[in-house]
């Protein structure tokens, strides 16, 4: 069980009777929509990394976070990506990106 299904499973065990919905003689259980539903909120959250090796590629121009290799050593950073030419701003071979999360100024 990973780490966020462990989350999932005690938020679901904290809502107790709330887990039971009671309509006379049926009862139904919705642990598992409460526990999909925490699962799927986690996941709306975090940024996406897409993999190069599958053609995974942006379709704008403009800043990522990186995962890449140099000299057989893997790094992370920060790389621009140029969609009309297809290359990103750096000589090293870019294993994975993801987008960098946008926040809501308050």
């Amino acid at each position: 069980m990973t780490k966020d299904e462990e989350m999932a499973e005690e938020y679901v065990n904290n809502q107790g009777k709330d887990n039971i919905l009671d309509f006379g003689e049926n009862h139904i259980d919705v642990s598992f929509i409460k526990r999909e539903a925490f699962l799927e909120g986690l996941n709306a959250g975090r940024p996406k990394w897409h993999k190069v090796a599958d053609g995974d590629l942006p379709e704008e121009e403009a800043e990522y976070f990186v995962i890449f290799e140099s000299d057989g050593t893997l790094y992370r950073g920060l790389e621009s990506y140029y969609p009309d030419t297809k290359e990103w701003s750096t000589i090293c071979k870019i294993i994975a990106w993801c987008e960098i999360p946008k926040f809501e100024e308050e």
